[in-house]
């Protein structure tokens, strides 16, 4: 949301947490440079060091009952 509202950037994205620590961010598409700057940024504001981050580009997204999820917990 914050992406948009100050840089303009709609991304669709999935988060997928397999492991404590650690986040699997499956993006839709690519984003071109100056996009993932601003989304690893924005990212780094909410996490820091508390949380590993990995950006994943051009992904399928998991679906339940042909609904997108935002977060899914596989822990």
């Amino acid at each position: 949301k914050n992406l948009a509202l100050k840089n303009g950037i709609t991304i669709n994205y999935q988060v997928v947490q397999k492991k404590r620590g650690y986040l699997d961010f499956l993006i839709e598409g690519d984003l071109d440079e100056n996009e993932e700057i601003d989304l690893k940024k924005e990212v780094n504001k909410y996490f820091k060091d508390d949380i590993k981050t990995n950006f994943l580009y051009n992904q399928n997204f998991h679906t339940y009952s042909g609904k997108k999820i935002d977060f899914i917990s596989k822990i």
